[in-house]
């Protein structure tokens, strides 16, 4: 951590320990009593001292823990020792508080303060945590809400799993057994609670299951026709840490490179499932994320327009560590009855391999709407289950306008991925033959990939934006491409100014070598980069903030989508029926 915090004695520690032991000491001694907190008891059971920079980030977490060991009769000395210098004004302020293992859990007090504020769990790595009950939205807490509720604001944090992580390579060789796909089941079972596949990445993978005694086995099929497991025995402790190395052996006449070939194929499109007739339609896969109850309202208007357009069965994917109990049990349940859909949520443990040394997320600087990002993309492969073959990510503000089928049909000719490129170039007018520009001459100073470092590394390449992309799971796989984008991200994602918009920048940066199918315009149109005359022919519309006005998406989607209105109040009348038990709707 960045603050030096000792216990015990100095004579207890090694030469470079004690040398700055003696500057704290010396700190505590000689600072001004507004800059130190010194207590002295010499029969308590255990001595802490420790300097604290007030201005780091860490210092309020620190802070928490150092309270928590004095009201469990610690001897604490606290010296508050600025390191750096932070810009003016300070824009965010942390409290951190301890639970004390009873039914009270962790406390806050009073806070007076007309911010904005939100509410995190810092909790060990292998639990899977996420939010059980909260009445208000807990990334935005204001103080009028705590009004509402007699002055408090209540929260419940349930551990709903443990994370199990560890990595598998080939016994004899010095390598991962990519590609394995391999399932955890119960000791006495042979019925799997979760399955995944392991990455390139160092062999890496990760599961959730309930704490217990399970067994790891290959999966039946190309996996276990071609690797023996030898050590399969998992056992899951709440505060046990897991990285576990498993080691696989080739049976007899197999080769590695058997478990690529026989699961995803040789060559482009191999892996792919047959599409059902006419007679039957496919199942749409969609996958989405969202934080906070603005954006979950965004969510159910963007599935409302996609079940108005589409005939096809959908099947809706959510990242779960993100959402808010009101969504989960209320609206999301009342949606998927009033408007046929079946949906789950899915999650994956942020790899041990991509922490920085102080155990902050690689990439991440603090930000969550960064954290969100990264699970966008980083992990496509391991995210679903192994049967699903394709996904469709809609952003949380986009209007379906057409059936998005076509894209789930799409021919991405061999490609892994198809992203929307930013409008650009000309539409010819089909009465006129007139050619119409397809972006924005309003904002075409603010597209920065149009010169300096994106121009010369693209060469000529589109920018692709991020809000709709569909991927091919099976050609995905089979390219290793989640392991490209991940080994990528670690070695880009540590620069502070790299990969500024973390889920667009990284597959544009690698599609010199791993390219993009380019989408069709007409599935992508926001007013920030499009024109106005190009807008009839859309058949998705992104609310992107425009970085002129920055216009809120509340606002905007009023202002830009005729039918966002409709549809919002369509999805509110889902979900009071569905809180009060009403017949379902129809479109």
């Amino acid at each position: 951590a960045r603050a030096a915090i000792f216990t015990g004695h100095s004579e207890e520690m090694d030469s470079e320990g004690g040398v700055m032991y003696q500057r704290l000491q010396q700190g505590l001694e000689q600072a001004p009593k507004r800059l130190r907190l010194r207590e002295h008891d010499p029969s308590s059971w255990l001595r802490v001292e420790a300097a604290l920079d007030p201005l780091d980030p860490d210092a309020a977490y620190h802070a928490g823990l150092l309270s928590s060991l004095r009201d469990l009769g610690a001897n604490v000395s606290v010296l508050w020792a600025v390191q750096k210098t932070v810009a003016l004004p300070i824009t965010k302020f942390t409290r951190f508080r301890v639970a004390d293992g009873s039914s009270k859990g962790a406390q806050f007090g009073t806070i007076r303060t007309e911010a904005t504020l939100s509410l995190h769990l810092r909790h060990p790595a292998e639990w899977q945590v996420s939010q059980r009950q909260a009445v208000v939205d807990l990334e935005n807490i204001r103080e009028a809400d705590a009004r509402k509720a007699d002055g408090r604001v209540d929260a419940v944090i349930e551990l709903s799993g443990l994370w199990y992580e560890g990595r598998v390579s080939v016994a004899g060789r010095r390598e991962p057994a990519a590609g394995l796909q391999i399932e955890l089941s119960p000791q006495h079972s042979s019925t799997p609670v979760t399955e995944t596949r392991v990455m390139q990445n160092l062999g890496y993978f990760a599961l959730a299951a309930s704490p217990g005694a399970y067994h790891l086995a290959l999966k039946p099929g190309p996996s276990n026709d071609t690797f023996r497991l030898r050590n399969s025995y998992v056992g899951l402790a709440t505060w046990t840490p897991t990285n576990v190395k498993h080691t696989v052996s080739l049976r007899k006449g197999k080769k590695v490179s058997d478990v690529f070939l026989k699961t995803y194929g040789s060559k482009a499109g191999s892996s792919a499932q047959d599409q059902p007739g006419d007679e039957e339609l496919p199942t749409v896969h969609i996958f989405s994320v969202a934080s906070g109850h603005a954006y979950e309202r965004l969510v159910g208007v963007m599935l409302t327009s996609v079940r108005k357009h589409t005939k096809c069965k959908v099947h809706v994917w959510m990242l779960d560590q993100f959402l808010s109990p009101s969504f989960k049990n209320v609206q999301i349940p009342a949606l998927s009855k009033s408007l046929n859909f079946e949906y789950h949520f899915v999650s994956y443990k942020w790899p041990s391999w991509l922490m920085e040394e102080d155990g902050e997320q690689i990439g991440i600087r603090g930000d969550k709407q960064r954290l969100i990002w990264a699970y966008k993309i980083l992990f496509l492969d391991v995210l679903f289950p192994l049967r699903v073959d394709r996904i469709i990510f809609l952003d949380s503000d986009i209007v379906v306008r057409a059936d998005v089928r076509e894209l789930w049909e799409m021919d991405m000719q061999g490609h892994a991925y198809g992203f929307v490129p930013f409008c650009h170039g000309t539409h010819e007018d089909p009465i006129t033959h007139r050619p119409i520009p397809r972006a924005n001459n309003n904002t075409l100073g603010y597209r920065f990939w149009e010169s300096g470092f994106w121009k010369s590394h693209l060469g000529g390449a589109p920018y692709h934006i991020s809000a709709l992309f569909v991927v091919d799971l099976g050609e995905f796989r089979r390219q290793s491409l989640g392991d490209t984008l991940r080994s990528t991200y670690q070695s880009l994602g540590r620069g502070e100014d790299s990969l500024s918009n973390l889920d667009q920048d990284l597959p544009n940066y690698v599609q010199v070598h791993e390219p993009i199918f380019s989408l069709p315009q007409e599935w992508l149109w926001c007013e920030s980069w499009c024109s106005d005359e190009i807008k009839p022919l859309a058949k998705a519309i992104d609310l992107c903030q425009n970085p002129q006005t920055k216009e809120p998406k509340m606002e905007m989607a009023k202002r830009v989508i005729a039918e966002w209105e409709d549809h919002d109040t369509h999805r509110e009348a889902v979900v009071s029926a569905g809180i009060g038990g009403s017949e379902k709707l129809e479109l």
